[in-house]
């Protein structure tokens, strides 16, 4: 337990460094493409962004399940058949790599479909769409698969520390084509560069600290079969994750336009920030609860799991009362109040971040413990469900109906069937309905103390960068005094709060 908790701590804090860098570069990289291109350039790239991750479907989750068949050999010192999973993930990930550019060139000649109303007049949209496509294949045919030993290997902080270098070299690079030479496709040359470049830092890193891991062997028939189910199961997951990311966008985009998508991803920019911090926490315990999954009996994790579920979801709610205090002042500061939507929209977008991550551990727990066979239908149903809500509810409400969907199919699909999953094939005999009980008592402490921290901040009299002070200290203060109350009195207080004090000290 405490060498887990020591690899979670180091990856959280190589972790949230990184990330911080991965939003603190790319906002002033946002900020510039605002005022020295245009909203209409920050538009396009986003919905490229989200063309080219359905394109990476083709990944098929085969690298989450590699890692997921490394934890037991790796953990065993069973060297020859991790060189066996390494080998067969490098010919897979090659392959990926060559079928991705080929689909990225058949969706050539529709690309025009998925652009509504005005693109920007000294861009030819299929070149750009051409150099971001190389750069998803060169992702893939050139070493990416090392990565899964750092991730396997519970050092996600070494990762963490060649992609927070690399990061900082992109949006450099990208500042100096928006500002230097207002040039969009030297923005987008940069990105392919900054991947080869990344991913020979990774390949040579990983090889100096696991010399004894190459390619080489043959993965077992018994080992295959395993991997094809949860190459299956997690495909369907994927599916599920990159179309809630991406539908949005391009639904936006083909009915509302580039201006609108632009807008609409300025407010997603700012939720996605909190939950790219949040996912510094989750994506360092996937390894180390799939470690323990292996070694503990399923009572000590179900303890592990309601004390995680119990931080996380203060966590989540203190992020959600920081949006609808923050949210309006701080889109206005930043880009103006002309790209500010109404207050009607913003409350959705903190619905959405709030019912998306009170869902997080539960994932954590279904990935480490493998079942994603077993929650294989449930991602196509909710990705098939939020598509139709998308396209009905875009044509009657805008913004908010996009919105509206994906809340929908969280709260009366993800939440319930997904929990179900968890609690049937691995917390057998543990109860379902209490877990769903304590989400919505979060939701309902969430939401009462959203509105009373906006009440208060309703009085603070003046506006601009000082009022955005004035009511981020209020948030700091006011949902936490209400927290500590009514979180307190349940009965995970004790243990959780004795965890913490563990993971500082060790």
């Amino acid at each position: 337990m405490d060498s887990r908790t020591k690899n979670v701590k180091r990856s959280v804090i190589w972790g949230t460094i990184y990330r911080f860098l991965n939003l603190l570069l790319p906002f002033f990289v946002t900020t510039a493409m605002i005022y020295f291109m245009g909203t209409i350039y920050l538009g396009l790239n986003s919905l490229f962004s989200s063309v080219l991750q359905v394109l990476s479907l083709t990944e098929l989750g085969i690298g989450s399940a590699m890692v997921f068949s490394m934890y037991r050999p790796m953990a065993e010192e069973d060297t020859e058949t991790v060189c066996a999973l390494l080998a067969l993930y490098r010919r897979i990930y090659f392959i990926i790599g060559i079928v991705i550019l080929g689909i990225g060139i058949i969706f050539i000649p529709f690309l025009h479909l998925v652009i509504s109303g005005e693109t920007p007049s000294d861009v030819n949209l299929y070149i750009v769409y051409i150099i971001q496509l190389l750069n998803v294949s060169l992702n893939y045919c050139f070493f990416s698969y090392r990565s899964s030993l750092l991730t396997a290997g519970q050092r996600l902080d070494v990762s963490n520390n060649i992609d927070a270098i690399m990061e900082v070299a992109l949006d450099i690079g990208k500042l100096i084509a928006i500002i230097a030479f207002h040039n969009y496709y030297i923005y987008c040359i940069v990105i392919p560069a900054v991947t080869i470049v990344r991913n020979l830092m990774i390949h040579r890193t990983a090889g100096r600290m696991y010399p004894q891991y190459v390619c080489r062997g043959r993965v077992s028939a018994s080992d295959m079969s395993d991997i094809r189910r949860r190459v299956t199961g997690l495909f369907m997951d994927r599916l599920s994750t990159v179309l809630y990311n991406t539908l949005d966008s391009i639904v936006i985009s083909a009915t509302l336009g580039l201006i609108m998508l632009a807008k609409y991803n300025n407010y997603y920019y700012i939720l996605n920030a909190l939950v790219i911090l949040t996912g510094v926490l989750t994506t360092a315990m996937v390894a180390s609860v799939g470690n323990s999954i292996v070694s503990e009996d399923v009572e000590k994790n179900y303890q592990d799991f309601r004390i995680f579920q119990y931080l996380f979801m203060w966590g989540i709610s203190w992020c959600t009362v920081c949006l609808y205090v923050l949210y309006q002042p701080f889109i206005e500061v930043w880009v103006g109040s002309d790209l500010l939507f109404g207050r009607d929209i913003m409350i959705l977008f903190c619905i959405y971040f709030f019912s998306k991550e009170m869902l997080q551990i539960c994932y954590v727990y279904r990935q480490a413990a493998g079942l994603w066979w077993q929650d294989r239908i449930r991602p196509a149903v909710e990705s098939v469900v939020n598509l139709i809500l998308n396209l009905i509810l875009v044509q009657y409400f805008g913004i908010a109906g996009v919105l509206a969907a994906s809340i929908i199919c969280y709260i009366f699909i993800n939440c319930p069937w997904g929990s179900r999953v968890l609690f049937r094939y691995y917390f057998i005999g543990k109860r379902q309905t209490t877990y769903l009980l304590y989400l919505v008592w979060f939701a309902l402490i969430t939401f009462g103390a959203a509105a009373i921290t906006g009440l208060l901040a309703g009085l603070i009299p003046f506006a601009g960068i000082p009022g955005l002070i004035a009511r981020g200290f209020l948030c700091v203060i006011v949902p936490n005094i209400i927290f500590l109350v009514f979180y307190g009195i349940l009965p995970e207080r004790k243990s959780a709060l004795g965890f913490v004090i563990m993971s500082i000290k060790s």
